[in-house]
């Protein structure tokens, strides 16, 4: 288990044991290395959090969502408001929407993803 939050770690099924790591800001690597283009986001919960820290807006970023829990999806694409929208489930290499689409359509579509799916990325432009 790979989280932030010792909870998740807690509830896990396998056995874990803290090792500390150093954080680095999306700020700080665009500093270093410069502005991307495209920002993956995959913080296991902390995707919302990501967002709102970055002083940039990349041509394209996405993050992860979860079908049984869009709380941290919502929160994302709250942050979002003047992108357009799409998403891939699990590892299919297609969007699953033909047009990108609002921050409030998003929102819509993700609620009708079936539950048995395990994850999808939202990717907004």
């Amino acid at each position: 288990v790979s989280t932030l939050f010792p909870q998740y770690a807690e509830n896990s099924d396998e056995g874990y044991s803290n090792i500390t790591v150093q954080v680095r800001t999306l700020d700080w690597l665009r500093e270093k290395y410069g502005a991307p283009k495209y920002v993956k986001i995959d913080t296991e919960g902390s995707d919302a959090e990501v967002i709102r820290g970055m002083s940039f807006q990349p041509a394209m970023l996405s993050f992860e969502f979860l079908p049984e829990d869009l709380s941290v999806a919502r929160k994302c694409v709250e942050q979002l408001p003047d992108r357009r929208f799409n998403y891939v489930l699990e590892q299919q290499a297609r969007y699953a929407l033909e047009d990108w689409v609002t921050a409030e359509q998003i929102s819509r579509v993700l609620e009708d993803v079936p539950k048995t799916v395990f994850y999808g990325d939202v990717f907004a432009r």
